[in-house]
């Protein structure tokens, strides 16, 4: 989201009806992000929600402010309008304008009210973190059926490395090298790879070629990997954010059932294949 300079943006927040009923004020969270020099690093925006100008203040570049709002500014269908304004500043040369403000998309607007205690959402927290330690715990068992100890440890290591950033590592490959256009179907995407490589090759650009090699490899063990920067709760706990119910949910699917049952199935067809033998003295 972005302000440019003597510009009036609205945003429209909802599913705030339960605040409207049992709060009395919800919390606009705002992390303003200053796109130039404004000398002391912070930015004039004038804020109104539903027609009324709140107080205006200065906002500091990427640091988090947290502005009440009355409930009773919310609308009957739980929806909540704010509008926010670039305006020109007062300098010893007269008007100027400010730099441009934007937000994050995830977590650079947000309002915030009341959805429970404390102790339920840190059990909920807990039980995610439980989850993926059961699946490690599930990875290193596998491994241990066919690898030696070290190196099932560092596999461990290397898989649960993969997993917590899995989110950053995704974007690092979508940016690495070129990608398949979104307009392929299934198969044509998988006809890009090998196409890529040899128009690659064969124009003598053996770096950008092994590039798309890389990728493919990385992006396949991605696969094989659970996201577990998408059920992280930590981050929630840390800034007072409900860990919900549905994201405790879709870690027991993916992670808990899916990912950790098809580990262990693995482990399983490996075990029986073993042979015991008898020490005989």
């Amino acid at each position: 989201y972005r302000v440019s300079p003597r510009e009036m943006r609205s945003y429209v927040f909802h599913g705030l009806k339960p605040a409207r009923e049992t709060d009395k004020t919800v919390q606009l969270r705002m992390t303003p992000r200053i796109g130039g020099d404004t000398g002391d690093g912070k930015v004039q925006l004038n804020l109104i929600v539903e027609g009324r100008p709140l107080p205006s203040s200065r906002l500091s570049d990427r640091t988090a402010h947290i502005i009440n709002i009355p409930t009773h500014m919310i609308q009957e269908d739980g929806t909540l309008t704010l509008m926010i304004h670039n305006p020109q500043q007062m300098t010893p040369q007269g008007p100027a304008d400010q730099p441009t403000v934007s937000f994050d998309a995830k977590d650079g607007l947000q309002m915030l009210f009341r959805a429970g205690g404390f102790t339920p959402n840190l059990i909920r927290g807990l039980v995610i973190i439980w989850i993926s330690t059961a699946f490690l715990a599930m990875v290193g068992l596998t491994t241990g059926t066919i690898l030696s100890f070290p190196v099932a440890c560092v596999f461990c290591l290397m898989v649960y490395l993969a997993a917590i950033g899995s989110g950053f590592i995704g974007e690092s490959m979508h940016f690495y090298t070129a990608n398949p256009r979104g307009d392929l179907t299934t198969w044509q995407t998988i006809l890009w790879y090998p196409t890529a490589f040899y128009d690659k090759f064969s124009q003598g650009e053996i770096f950008d070629s092994l590039k798309i090699v890389i990728k493919l490899v990385g992006q396949g063990f991605m696969l094989l990997t659970p996201d577990f920067s998408g059920f992280n709760p930590i981050p929630l706990i840390n800034y007072g954010l409900l860990v919900s119910w549905t994201m405790l949910a879709r870690a027991v699917l993916w992670v808990g059932v899916i990912s950790t049952g098809l580990v262990g199935v693995i482990g399983y067809a490996l075990f029986r294949r073993k042979e015991l033998a008898q020490v005989i003295v």
